[in-house]
């Protein structure tokens, strides 16, 4: 019985995110290395110039390609992180302020969202907002979990932003 408590929450949280006012069209992006290293690797891992590559974030060869549509609501709200003012103080580092919100895709099931995956936010009127997801929080401790992804606001120069 206990055990069905969070696929019933999880179904609450999906048609809430699906049907509420302040939800966006979003689409989700995915990062693909376009690097191939054939015989180079060490315990699976690809090399980069004699070192073994830890994180995606390390590759400088690579694209986005669309995993698929869905809607985002964004739950928290903006703080900037304490510390934020560049050292010449004149300026404020805008892109430590993190946000929560979730993303449901529009036919369940059809994606899941990952760490490092970028959220193209499409408020209407042409604009395009760019997030990308640098974290997962839960706020259920029961499988399976309720994802609330940490995002931050992305400088994007494909989409001029």
């Amino acid at each position: 019985m206990l055990t069905n408590v969070p696929v019933q929450v999880a179904r609450a949280q999906r048609q809430m995110v699906l049907r509420a006012p302040n939800s966006m069209e979003c689409t989700l992006l995915r990062k693909k290395i376009k690097r191939s290293s054939e015989g180079e690797a060490i315990g699976g891992m690809p090399l980069l110039g004699g070192l073994g590559v830890l994180d995606s974030e390390d590759e400088p060869d690579y694209e986005y390609e669309e995993i698929g549509e869905g809607r985002v609501l964004f739950c928290g709200i903006y703080q900037a992180a304490p510390g934020n003012v560049v050292d010449s103080g004149d300026g404020v580092i805008y892109a430590e302020g993190a946000m929560e919100c979730l993303v449901e895709p529009k036919v369940e099931g059809a994606f899941e969202v990952k760490k490092h995956d970028e959220i193209m936010v499409m408020p209407g009127m042409g604009f395009v907002l760019p997030y990308e997801v640098v974290g997962i929080t839960s706020v259920s401790s029961i499988p399976p979990y309720l994802p609330r992804l940490i995002v931050e606001k992305r400088q994007d120069s494909s989409v001029g932003i």
